[in-house]
This record gives C-alpha cells, sequence and structure tokens, in this order.
C-alpha cells in the first residue's frame, strides 16, 4: 500500500543493477587521491548480499565499505567530485538510536518502497542492548549526485514523520562511506562467531525506480519550498532595504552599523565561523543545529535562506512561513549578541564610531608602535645609530595638541639658527622679504658661508618649497633623504608661506634669480 497521499512506488523487475561496480575501499586511509593514475576496486550487489550472509571479521580501521556510485577514479571520495560525476545503484539508511528491532525497520522500509528489494544487516558498533542498522534499497535506474542526495533526505524525512525512525544524516552527503557487514574480533566468540549480529535479505517485487513514490514526490515538494522561500526571502528584503533608506534619509550623516557590517562581513565567513558546514563547491550548508543532515541553508551573497526547522526554531535571522532568512548582521545579532538586536547596532556601531578619547588613543598607540610599519617584528633590537638631533625625553609623547607644542632651541644645523640638520624648519614673516631665498639652495650645495651664518657641509641639502595663498590647505609631501620618511604639511597661515625640509635637492634656482628678485624690490623701495 503507498504511503497516504502519494502514488505507489514503481518497482523493476530487470533493471541493470546486478552489471554495476561500485567504489569500494577498505578503511579511512584508503585512498588514490595523490596518485591520478589510480583507481578504486568495485563491488557487485551479489557481493554484498554474500557479505550480508557472511559479515567481515575485521578491524574498523580495515573494514571494508562502498560508495553507492560507479564512478571510481583516484578522487572517488571526494564529495564534490561525486556530486558532480556520480552515478547512484543504491539509497542507504544508518539508524544508530533509539534501539529498533530489526522486524520494525524492515516493515517501515518495506512499507514505504512498496516491496521494493532490500538489504538489512547489523552494524559492528551493535548489540542486544543497543541495536544499530543499515538497509541498502538497490536501484533500477541510477540517480545523479545532485539528487541522490536529495533522495536520501526525503527518505529520512519520511521515515522519520511516518514511522518515528531517526536516519544518520550523514549518509546524504554524496562521498560518505557506507560500511559493509563486519564483526570484528573482539566482537566474537571464543568459537569465532559473533556476539550479536541480524540480518535480512529481501528480493520484494523487484528494485525500485527512485523517482517515483513518496521518496521523489517529497524531493519535488522540498525543491519547490525551496524555490518559494528564495523568492519570498527576496522580496522581503526589498521591503527591508526600503525602509532603511527611509530611516538613512533622516539621519544622513550617520553611519548605518547594519550596512556597515554587511559590507565588512560576508555570510559565507560567518556560516563557517558559527559551525554551518559546506555542501562542497556550492552555496549550500548545514546548520550546526540539524539532525537530519540536510544543507538546507544557502548563501545568496547579499542574503541566506534556511529551510532548516532547527535554525527556524531558533530564531536565527527573520521567520517567514517554515523558512527563516536574513542578512549577514542577522547572523551577527543570533550568535554573538543572542538574538539582541538593539544591543548588536549599539556594539558595532561603537566599532565604528569611537568617541574621541578612543580615536585619540588609538593614535598615539599607533605612533608609539616602532614596528607599525613593518610586516614583521625582528626577533632581536637593532643598535640604533648616534642621533643627530636632541630628541624627545622618552616619556614625552610623539603626538600632542598644538597648545602643547614647544620648540627645541638646541639641534644639529644646516644653516644655523635657521635650517636645522634631519628635521622640518619653517621661515615665514611678512610678504615681499625674501622668504623663497632660491640661493640658499646654491650656497648650500656649494658648501658656503650666508651672511656670517655658519653652514654644515655635507650630503644633506636643503630644498624650499613655497606655499601660495591660491593654495590654501594643500598637501606638501616631504621626503628625507636619509630616513626616507613622509612628513605631510597644511597651510600655517597667510604669512606663513615657506617650509623648508633637510633634503637632497631635485632642483635648484639660479642664483641671479634671487639678485635680480632683490633688485627690483630695491628699485621698488621709496
Amino acid at each position: 500500500m503507498p504511503l497516504n497521499g502519494y502514488s505507489k512506488m514503481t518497482l523493476a523487475k530487470n533493471g541493470n543493477m546486478s552489471k554495476q561496480s561500485m567504489l569500494l575501499a577498505y578503511g579511512s586511509k584508503d585512498t588514490n587521491i595523490h596518485d591520478a593514475s589510480r583507481s578504486y576496486r568495485g563491488i557487485t550487489l551479489k557481493e554484498i548480499a554474500d557479505m550480508v550472509k557472511e559479515p567481515q571479521a575485521t578491524e574498523k580501521a580495515d573494514a571494508a565499505f562502498v560508495i553507492a556510485s560507479t564512478y571510481r577514479r583516484f578522487d572517488g571520495r571526494s564529495h564534490a567530485v561525486q556530486r558532480g560525476l556520480g552515478e547512484y545503484w543504491m539509497l542507504a539508511i544508518d539508524v544508530d538510536e533509539g534501539n529498533v528491532d530489526c522486524d520494525t525497520l524492515c516493515s517501515a522500509v518495506d512499507d514505504l518502497t512498496d516491496g521494493a528489494m532490500a538489504l538489512t544487516y547489523s552494524s559492528a558498533g551493535a548489540s542486544e542492548e543497543n541495536k544499530k542498522w543499515r538497509v541498502l534499497i538497490p536501484l533500477a535506474e541510477p540517480l545523479t549526485g545532485t539528487d541522490y542526495a536529495d533522495a536520501q533526505l526525503a527518505l529520512f524525512e519520511i521515515m522519520l514523520r511516518e514511522y518515528g525512525i531517526t536516519c544518520d544524516g550523514a549518509l546524504a552527503r554524496t562521498g560518505q562511506p557506507i560500511f559493509l557487514p563486519n564483526i570484528p574480533p573482539a566482537k566474537r566468540g571464543d568459537d569465532g562467531e559473533p556476539l550479536f549480529y541480524q540480518s535480512h535479505l529481501y528480493r520484494g517485487e523487484g528494485m525500485m525506480i527512485a523517482k517515483s513514490g513518496a521518496i521523489w514526490a517529497t524531493v519535488e515538494f522540498n525543491r519547490k519550498n525551496a524555490e518559494i522561500a528564495e523568492k519570498r526571502a527576496e522580496l522581503d528584503r526589498q521591503r527591508r532595504i526600503e525602509k532603511r533608506e527611509e530611516k538613512r534619509e533622516l539621519y544622513p550623516t550617520s553611519d548605518d552599523p547594519v550596512d556597515e557590517y554587511n559590507n565588512n562581513h560576508t555570510i559565507a565567513d560567518l556560516f563557517i565561523q558559527h559551525g554551518y558546514e559546506k555542501q562542497g563547491g556550492s552555496d549550500s550548508y548545514k546548520s550546526p543545529m540539524s539532525t537530519t543532515g540536510s544543507f538546507a541553508a544557502k548563501d545568496f551573497g547579499t542574503h541566506w535562506v534556511s529551510l532548516s526547522g532547527s535554525d527556524l526554531a531558533a530564531g536565527i535571522g527573520m521567520a517567514s512561513g517554515h523558512f527563516c532568512w536574513g542578512d549577514a548582521f542577522d547572523l551577527y545579532v543570533h550568535f554573538e549578541h543572542g538574538g539582541d538586536f538593539t544591543q548588536a547596532v549599539r556594539t558595532y556601531g561603537k566599532e565604528i564610531r569611537p568617541s574621541p578619547t578612543e580615536a585619540r588613543e588609538a593614535i598615539i598607540s599607533a605612533a608609539n608602535d616602532q614596528y607599525a610599519d613593518f610586516d614583521s617584528v625582528p626577533m632581536t633590537e637593532v643598535a640604533p645609530a648616534p642621533a643627530t638631533i636632541i630628541t624627545s625625553a622618552p616619556d614625552q609623547k610623539p603626538i600632542f595638541w598644538a597648545k602643547d607644542a614647544k620648540p627645541v632651541l638646541r639641534s644639529s644645523y644646516l644653516i644655523k639658527n635657521w635650517l636645522g640638520k634631519n628635521q622640518m624648519s619653517v621661515v615665514y614673516g611678512p610678504s615681499n622679504v625674501g622668504k623663497s631665498f632660491s640661493h640658499w639652495i646654491c650656497r648650500s650645495a656649494l658648501r658656503a658661508i650666508y651672511r656670517g651664518k655658519a653652514a654644515r657641509s655635507g650630503a644633506d641639502q636643503c630644498c624650499i618649497w613655497p606655499l601660495k595663498a591660491a593654495m590654501p590647505f594643500s598637501r606638501v609631501l616631504l621626503r628625507c633623504a636619509k630616513n626616507m620618511a613622509w612628513t605631510t604639511c597644511r597651510w600655517l597661515s597667510a604669512h606663513r608661506r615657506l617650509i623648508c625640509c633637510d633634503q637632497k635637492p631635485t632642483w635648484r634656482r639660479s642664483l641671479s634669480c634671487a639678485k635680480a628678485s632683490r633688485s627690483k624690490r630695491a628699485s621698488q623701495s621709496p
């Protein structure tokens, strides 16, 4: 009898299943992934049936397992590869809880599949007090990797909903090993016989065609629900965006913590951070709270949608009917602030908008970090070169308010009392008094004397950069030849328009230009 509301399962007495050789391996360490020239061994349905009658007697680490796909190349144990290239000829059930007896399980499978062939056997860890089972359901026609995963999830869903039997959701993964009948030596008596082992081989009315009956109807129903959920979530997302835009218009100069968080974080990273498991190379994830093993959460980049009942029950994001959805900030709210949206906004708002005191302390802290400009901190300290200027006291902070600035009256110089060495100097005065001093460049380069002031010789020279009144708030980048440091200078005042920095000159102005300028001013004076 078919399940209520579903059509009868289609069975086939003659199929190609018996000719198929599915991937066989022995233990978790049996892998060919590093040798593309190798392929895995294969096993047929008849050989599996023989194992059901006479189980192996090996340790679990070396026990045989099957992946129900005929793709057996070197990468055949990869979930992603099997999902794309696999051809599956069996469905499988793993029951590890509930202490279900063999008759109850076989009856449920027979009712669900409408009398299809099935192989049932107890697992290596089973006992009379804690029965555990595996069921293999051969197929008359193969399934792709994607269809196999969806059919497995539908099978588990029906088993739980209709018969109260919980199946291990891990077998929905396309590369998941299905361990074949095995009773290790430790689970056998002195005579070599298993202490506990039960099995049931049922030929039934034929092999099941998976794309029929209750299982496939559930697959199509779940896929349709997912499509509807995606469209509804997109509409809800657009409405929420419009509401946020309305609020933003009321406070146009204020940063929105929600938008800032979504711009700076990806849903994929947050899913992994909070325990979601990604399905191969797809955008689907399994919730850490899921009990079915389904990859029911999907990342759409701008938002996510979850059909997981566990996520819905936990209150993650926005609930909408039988699913929930949200953006990156919704994950932040749930997992890092216990669902408190207001607290999450305040916390992240403080991160992107620190108080003036916090901002100043951050600047000072960064300035005091002697390794801030390095990719890595050296293991040993390098002895500093002898200082050529008087440095500040160790307790004096390198950043301070303008009102706290004090002149340094003793230092090495290029031109005494005018231009210091290895430092920035500012020369200021009324208009048209000759502040450009272009001839200083030449004099300094020639290691000469200017108006009786001593000039130091050496590789360091002086570069004069005038800032004109037509360039308010200009930024001048001055590069010191020795330490390669950059200094940013702003306009000081309408009467301070000469910035001087110790630097190897990149240009020189003719001495005659300076003389001509002085002669012009002399002729204009009364």
